[in-house]
């Protein structure tokens, strides 16, 4: 390799060193652009089911197959097959249509705006249900709007 060659390597390695440490400086919006960081609250939901009724509420988690919700003073679920959609406060409707269920990368976006994005522990579930005077979370399948 010639002198030359060498250099072409070099300015390149050192153009392509930069351009990846500018590009890796901007991860993120600022905190005070997202309320849930924050706040110690999740994103506030509309979540409508299949036989039409509807709740809002906070998003406190999104397990595998269901959504806990803080709806009013208290703690409920709702599986997923029991979901036509959900409204996120920022984020816009998710679609459960005819069985189904929204995108990975939807689902994954709706964790990041509830209150716990990686599950509720038990001792914080049951911090919640105590303070609700509940022993289980509402069913929201067999309660009333």
């Amino acid at each position: 390799m010639t002198t030359l060659h060498r250099r072409r390597a070099l300015a390149t390695a050192r153009a392509l060193a930069g351009a990846v440490a500018l590009a890796s400086c901007r991860t993120s919006p600022p905190p005070q652009a997202v309320p849930q960081a924050t706040s110690p609250y999740g994103a506030h939901s509309i979540v409508t089911l299949v036989d039409g009724k509807t709740f809002d509420g906070e998003v406190l988690a999104i397990t595998d197959s269901s959504w806990i919700l803080m709806v009013g003073d208290r703690v409920a679920s709702v599986r997923d097959g029991a979901i036509s959609n959900v409204r996120v406060a920022d984020l816009g409707e998710l679609r459960y249509a005819d069985g189904g269920r929204p995108s990975a990368s939807e689902l994954h976006r709706a964790r990041r705006v509830t209150r716990f994005p990686y599950g509720i522990a038990p001792e914080a579930m049951a911090a919640l249900l105590a303070k609700s005077t509940q022993s289980s979370p509402d069913d929201l399948e067999t309660r009333r709007p």
